[in-house]
């Protein structure tokens, strides 16, 4: 009796490679142990769940560890990387192992490992009876390569999320694109709008002083009296003839 193993539609898996990589820096770079740990677990346990090669927790993160190099020197080459950014810093290290000056010689390194990977196609058919081609393969690790070569091919660029809360990788047709998405954007303007206000020093203008005012400026002293019996007309006349003469009294 032949055992059929289990195939992987490469549809099924949306942007697998950023989720995976994002994975893999946040067990390589985040400052708590904890999200360490946690990345680290769900990373391996995406692989012991759907992978039908890769099982042992080494070489998952040394084949996550080409992956995410590749991608950060597509960034580089492009422009979208800082070696001064967290993430950048991954780009740094092993720098002459990894980094391709050019994106030709980067491309010849991807087809390189496009060639290695098994591809088998299916037709099915959907709940309309529409008929379908499905590409499968074996690894995600494959999957992962073949959906990066698609976004080079889309013309997509891969960018990091310029919320200092996240970070992340992400796809996005746009060059000018900043924020993985609409709620990152909301909550980068936010925490700006906080700290800057926070930081804001409020100023008090002051006019200067009577004495200090230029001779040519100053105005002679209003000289008034304050009656000892309320009057509702106090203020009103400049003197006492003015009133009577108005009020004719």
């Amino acid at each position: 009796m032949t055992i059929t193993k289990k195939q992987i539609f490469i549809k099924d898996y949306k942007n697998i490679f950023l989720t995976l990589s994002n994975l893999w820096i946040t067990s390589d770079q985040s400052t708590s142990q904890n999200q360490k740990e946690r990345a680290t677990e769900q990373m391996i346990n995406i692989f012991n769940k759907e992978d039908l090669v890769l099982k042992s927790p080494l070489e998952i993160s040394t084949k996550l560890r080409e992956l995410v190099k590749t991608i950060l020197n597509i960034m580089e080459l492009r422009g979208h990387l800082k070696e001064s950014d967290r993430i950048g810093k991954i780009f740094t290290r092993d720098k002459e192992a990894y980094k391709y000056k050019s994106m030709d010689s980067l491309i010849d390194f991807i087809n390189q490992k496009l060639s290695s990977i098994i591809l088998n196609h299916e037709l099915s058919k959907l709940n309309n009876q529409d008929t379908i081609m499905k590409t499968k393969t074996n690894s995600l690790d494959s999957v992962a390569w073949i959906q990066l070569s698609d976004s080079l091919a889309n013309k997509e660029f891969i960018k990091i999320c310029q919320h200092t809360k996240c970070n992340k990788l992400f796809s996005s047709k746009r060059a000018k694109m900043s924020y993985c998405d609409s709620k990152c954007q909301t909550r980068a303007k936010s925490y700006r709008a906080y700290h800057l206000h926070s930081q804001a020093k409020p100023t008090v203008s002051r006019l200067p002083a009577l004495e200090n005012l230029p001779n040519s400026d100053k105005l002679p002293p209003e000289r008034y009296v304050i009656p000892d019996v309320y009057d509702p007309d106090f203020g009103f006349f400049d003197q006492e003839k003015d009133k009577k003469r108005i009020l004719g009294s």
